[in-house]
């Protein structure tokens, strides 16, 4: 994004840009007053609208309201929730939040209560999203099936992962349905979505939130976990301590994990899905430079996606194990 567009911008908010954070199209950014310190973040009008951003933040707001670390929206000095501005030939949105308080936690610090942290806070989000009634018919998160970046890259597939990709859809109208199984997700919760302040968990970037069934929210955080795994650690040692302590603090703020139904059964095409949403998503937006430097990792991918080779190659015994595990935990055992 043009650094000029930023400032102006950042003016509608009494603020200056102290740098760009980041984010996948690098349009995240720190903007400051005297007084506080904030984060404005970007999005082109063909990758979302202004009624799903609106939407974002009520949905947002209501995560605030039932006690979650959230981070609070902030207005512009005109009270404009949401900012839309022209460049050149391009229209953008923005939105403005006061900077959360807490750090990214590097997976070399990672334990056994990060997990469990960390799978609280996913957790609540879905015990609010049970009981959350739209407020009218203009909320719109979309439904998975029918999300920009979901459309996109539908058009976008390869016709041999198109086959796959339909075979998945099959599978999840077998799934069951119902206010405890499916609602809103936040569809990218990994570690660096994940905040930790003074023993508390604060979730951000909620710009991919949609209707999805539950369990898959679980599976991309298990997915991008799998790819955080040191290499010098044991992965099945790892597995069972992060998944035992992940479940055990999602099952102690919303249902049992048996509630989904056969989950074992469902983690691994969730993982599939999500390694081949991750695939196409990058395929997609990535530059043409990224893809190069990048090549060998993406046909590994490919392949992988082509061979539907498991993400995770453990017997059903090995999860069977995790879940004793969780229940021995919950007993003090």
């Amino acid at each position: 994004m043009d650094l000029k567009l930023i400032k102006e911008v950042a003016s509608y908010y009494g603020t200056e840009v102290v740098s760009c954070l980041g984010g996948f199209f690098q349009n995240v950014y720190h903007i400051k007053d005297r007084e506080r310190e904030y984060v404005l973040k970007g999005q082109l009008a063909e990758h979302t609208s202004y009624r799903k951003l609106q939407s974002e933040l009520i949905w947002m707001q209501t995560l605030r309201e039932s006690g979650m670390s959230v981070p609070e929206h902030i207005p512009t000095l005109n009270g404009e929730r949401i900012v839309k501005v022209r460049d050149q030939e391009k229209v953008y949105f923005f939105v403005a939040f006061a900077k959360a308080k807490g750090s990214i936690v590097s997976p070399k610090l990672w334990n056994s209560e990060y997990f469990e942290l960390w799978g609280r806070a996913l957790g609540k989000m879905h015990a609010a999203a049970s009981v959350f009634k739209e407020p009218d018919e203009e909320f719109e998160l979309p439904h998975w099936s029918t999300s920009p970046d979901f459309l996109a890259i539908h058009e976008s597939f390869d016709p041999e992962i198109f086959d796959i990709y339909q075979e998945m859809v099959s599978y999840s109208t077998t799934l069951p349905v119902s206010n405890m199984t499916f609602g809103i997700i936040h569809n990218d919760f990994h570690h660096n979505n994940f905040l930790v302040h003074k023993d508390k968990g604060v979730p951000i970037n909620f710009g991919d939130a949609q209707y999805n069934y539950y369990f898959y929210d679980l599976a991309v955080s298990i997915y991008h976990t799998v790819h955080s795994i040191r290499t010098s650690q044991d992965p099945s040692s790892f597995l069972v301590t992060f998944l035992t302590h992940f479940f055990k603090g999602y099952q102690s703020e919303h249902c049992r994990i048996e509630q989904f139904g056969d989950w074992i059964e469902q983690l691994h095409p969730f993982l599939a899905y999500r390694r081949m949403y991750s695939y196409e998503y990058m395929q997609l937006y990535l530059s043409v430079e990224k893809k190069r430097e990048h090549q060998s990792y993406f046909h590994k991918m490919k392949q992988d996606i082509l061979t539907q080779s498991p993400v995770l190659e453990y017997p059903n015994s090995f999860f069977e194990r995790i879940m004793d595990e969780v229940s021995k935990k919950e007993r003090g055992v």
